[in-house]
């Protein structure tokens, strides 16, 4: 479970790095967008400006009305290109949050499973302790009763004697 959360938490980690890079790529290519319609509404202005004044002929008109549509054509390209990346910034800025959230969830997740490894082995090391005096205990009491076992031997041995004894004082008394 340590090892799923450690994973997890590293996928969600890399996902994280992932969309940092995205949001600066598309941060990038707005303002490059935003730069470009700034330029391209500078030539539009010239451009006026030089078509109003040099308005000589009616194919000049033609020509400047053509680069006109042209030039606001693309600025609306342009500005349908920033709504987008700028819908994709919010999109992936949301994802980050999730995903910081995430994080932030698994390292709580990480600090319980870390704690409860720590109390499962404290409550091995218990165990493991109160096994080892039981064992030692268990020791202790066989090599008690082997002794009892010799010295129920042994006063088995003079009770022997001194029924032979008392066998031998009857029979003498008699």
């Amino acid at each position: 479970q340590l090892v799923e959360v450690n994973r997890a938490l590293e996928d969600v980690a890399s996902e994280h790095d992932s969309l940092v890079l995205h949001v600066q790529s598309l941060e990038a290519d707005l303002a490059h967008a935003q730069e470009e319609i700034s330029e391209g509404e500078r030539r539009f202005s010239i451009l006026q400006d030089q078509q109003l004044s040099s308005m000589s002929s009616e194919d000049d008109v033609q020509s400047l009305r053509r680069q006109i549509h042209e030039l606001e054509a693309r600025i609306e390209r342009r500005t349908e290109q920033i709504g987008l990346h700028q819908h994709d910034i919010k999109r992936l800025e949301i994802n980050l949050q999730l995903s910081e959230d995430r994080i932030a969830e698994m390292g709580a997740e990480l600090e319980t499973a870390i704690t409860e490894k720590e109390s499962m082995l404290q409550d091995c090391a218990d165990a493991r302790e109160a096994r080892d005096q039981a064992l030692h205990k268990s020791e202790e009491l066989e090599e008690e009763i082997e002794t009892l076992d010799a010295r129920m031997g042994e006063v088995d041995e003079i009770i022997r004697d001194a029924d032979d004894r008392v066998r031998v004082a009857n029979d003498r008394v008699q």
